[in-house]
């Protein structure tokens, strides 16, 4: 728990500069998925297989794009030569650095995602038969308190698997436009290397 918790404030510290946009994409993702914790009908057999799915292919994807160290090196470009490619590398290292930060955040959180899906996908059945255990010994009411926990557990995993997807979604945006920016930060690096020789 405290690595996710670091985790997440290190990722928000990567948005530096966008206080107000990260408010409102917050809670844009609250309000949306407590619309779908509360409106959303039989989430579990229409969207819980596409959510795995497309958190186990962002999941995959990131994790390969972890493993290909090469876009993410400084160490293979040729020396600086002057101020500007001094700020280049620079600024290279802080993509990478971001990079990896919410590689690690993306892949910690992808994994509470999945955890969540298949947790929503459990259906309890039997739930007219317990109801009649409890009459039959004739305590009702404990058989609706159980029924309240369990609606508002249901309730509370329902909202927390959206709102951990919608955020899914956004850091690998994130990470797509960081990976996009390296690759041609780096091609122009190269290329004004090679326009000096």
């Amino acid at each position: 728990m405290r690595d996710l918790l670091s985790s997440i404030r290190e990722v928000y510290r990567t948005y530096a500069g966008e206080a107000a946009f990260q408010r409102v994409r917050v809670a844009s993702i609250v309000a949306a998925s407590l619309v779908i914790a509360i409106y959303g009908i039989n989430l579990g057999k229409a969207a819980l297989p596409a959510m795995a799915l497309t958190m186990s292919i962002l999941a995959g994807f990131t994790f390969t794009a972890l493993f290909s160290g090469h876009s993410l090196s400084v160490g293979d470009l040729p020396a600086p030569a002057d101020e500007s490619d001094r700020h280049d590398i620079g600024r290279l290292r802080i993509l990478s650095s971001n990079f990896r930060l919410r590689s690690k955040f993306f892949i910690i959180v992808s994994m509470i995602d999945l955890f969540l899906i298949v947790l929503l996908s459990i259906e309890l059945r039997g739930m007219t038969e317990i109801q009649n255990l409890f009459e039959k010994f004739n305590v009702q009411f404990m058989f609706s308190v159980a029924h309240l926990i369990y609606s508002t557990s249901s309730f509370v995993v329902k909202f927390l698997g959206m709102a951990v997807f919608l955020e899914c979604l956004y850091t690998f945006y994130r990470l797509a436009e960081t990976i996009l920016e390296i690759v041609d930060l780096r091609r122009a690096y190269v290329a004004a290397a090679l326009d000096r020789l």
